[in-house]
């Protein structure tokens, strides 16, 4: 198992909060605080660049701060399946799962690139189930289809009473407005009011990741 490395630039001290993105937070901090104790397992999904990998990144290095004594992986859905794809065909599902036990959170970033692979869907499920038993918190995010991992998503609406599936949507004008100046910021751009109505405008059917690119074009 491969461990992908957590950004130690993704902190709930740079995560814009608005309307569109409370819920999540919220939700987050609390197991931040707490984990394993409620919403567990915890799905984030929504649109490309919405702040998913932000969020759960964060969640990772906070945890890791606050909770010495547990142990943090994070990981995206691609180490998962190979990881997952490689104990089915060698037999070996049991050391695969003996590799995650290792670990008191797990964190899956991109969860819905397995979506559609209906044997590793459901080999999924079963390993969920299997680290939710030895009490371990699961942290993930979804694409904007949910629908896709139709399985995964009606098993914890059934099963996991303490689990939640969270939206993050479309950022409003605030939180859009909130977001630039950040990130203007950040790069020591200075925005006149001209340029920032225009960027607001702009950017209103735009994901956040696309912000970026745009401050970069003006700089």
């Amino acid at each position: 198992m491969n461990q992908t490395k957590l950004n130690p630039h993704y902190t709930f001290n740079n995560y814009i909060i608005g309307k569109f993105n409370k819920l999540a937070y919220a939700v987050a901090k609390s197991i931040v605080n707490k984990p394993i104790a409620k919403y567990n397992p915890f799905f984030i999904y929504g649109g490309a660049g919405q702040g998913k990998t932000h969020l759960i990144q964060a969640m990772g290095n906070k945890l890791k701060k606050l909770h010495k004594n547990k142990k943090v992986l994070y990981v995206t859905s691609e180490v998962l399946m190979n990881d997952l794809i490689s104990g089915i065909r060698k037999k070996t599902i049991g050391e695969f799962q003996k590799k995650y036990l290792r670990y008191d959170i797990i964190i899956i970033d991109d969860l819905q690139f397995i979506a559609g692979k209906k044997a590793t869907e459901e080999e999924v499920v079963l390993f969920f189930d299997f680290l939710l038993r030895n009490n371990k918190q699961i942290i993930a995010s979804l694409g904007d289809e949910i629908k896709c991992f139709v399985k995964l998503v009606d098993h914890t609406k059934r099963n996991y009473e303490s689990g939640i599936i969270v939206d993050i949507g479309s950022p409003d004008e605030e939180s859009r407005i909130a977001i630039i100046k950040a990130m203007a910021d950040k790069k020591n751009i200075r925005l006149t009011k001209k340029v920032l109505n225009f960027l607001i405008r702009v950017t209103e059917y735009c994901d956040i990741g696309g912000f970026e690119g745009m401050l970069n074009n003006i700089s």
